[in-house]
């Protein structure tokens, strides 16, 4: 029932990686590491130590894919969605310099102040991403220079 209303379900983050690994060799960098994953149907979310990747397979076929890259440098902003009683989904807006809106809807179960929490570190923490003491608060490593 989320596959048609385009909401995403939590994944393990060591799965999301091995996939993109495999299906993308050249995306992730050597020391980059999924923290947080999200899928849903054919497109995926995935928050790395050093960025935000939107993974959208375009088209009815799917023989494209485009993977948005946001670094958490470029992210100017963004706003948590709670679900009202009406509602079967959460959503995350991030407002990123260069792009614009990109909007992401995940099941209502979803934690959705887990991610906002993620984002307070790796965003609000200055000039160097993931070194604030929130960065441990949900099991995320600060990265190291």
């Amino acid at each position: 029932m989320d596959l048609i209303k385009n909401n995403a379900t939590e994944t393990d983050p060591k799965e999301r990686e091995a996939a993109l690994r495999e299906k993308v060799p050249d995306l992730l960098g050597p020391d980059e590491h999924v923290v947080l994953g999200y899928k849903i149907g054919r497109d995926s979310y995935a928050f790395t130590n050093q960025r935000c990747i939107v993974k959208d397979r375009l088209g009815l076929s799917s023989k494209k894919t485009e993977y948005k890259s946001v670094p958490y440098s470029a992210i100017r902003g963004y706003a948590v969605e709670t679900a009202g009683s009406m509602d079967s989904d959460v959503e995350l807006k991030l407002y990123v310099a260069g792009v614009g809106r990109i909007e992401m809807d995940f099941v209502k179960s979803t934690d959705i102040f887990k991610l906002k929490r993620f984002l307070n570190a790796h965003v609000l923490v200055g000039d160097r991403a993931g070194k604030g003491a929130g960065a441990t608060q949900i099991g995320v490593q600060p990265t190291k220079d």
